[in-house]
């Protein structure tokens, strides 16, 4: 297995009996094969609103959204679908936290391929 490298320069020990917050650590991007483009399917995202409990313990609502989202490598789609193959691989989950707004698909389709491009990712276990 090869080592995994983060993206700061302390060192984290995963050894048995350490405890170590995963969500927080960063890894260097340049050790993954990361595609460029995706493409995502209108019903394969998920909106949640995020609450938060108040002084009397009532889940109240903050004003913003975790999204949740599968993405696919579009040349991978563009390559299936050309052999009219049905499976598209493992899709990678995509979420957005503290998002302010839900984006809008009204325009697509549900069977309708959704071009997506990333800038600035962060990859966590």
């Amino acid at each position: 297995m090869k080592k995994l490298k983060l993206k700061n320069a302390g060192k984290v020990s995963l050894t048995t009996g350490t405890k170590q917050d995963l969500g927080k650590l960063n890894f260097e991007l340049s050790q993954f094969k990361i595609p460029q483009k995706f493409v995502m399917l209108k019903d394969h995202m998920e909106v949640k609103v995020d609450k938060v409990r108040n002084g009397l313990g009532e889940l109240v609502e903050t004003g913003t959204y975790t999204i949740t989202f599968k993405v696919h490598d579009r040349s991978l789609v563009e390559i299936a679908m050309q052999n009219e193959l049905t499976e598209f691989g493992n899709p990678i989950d995509v979420v957005l936290e503290k998002e302010d707004s839900i984006p809008i698909l009204d325009n697509y389709s549900d069977n309708e391929f959704i071009p997506i491009k990333f800038e600035g990712l962060v990859v966590r276990p």
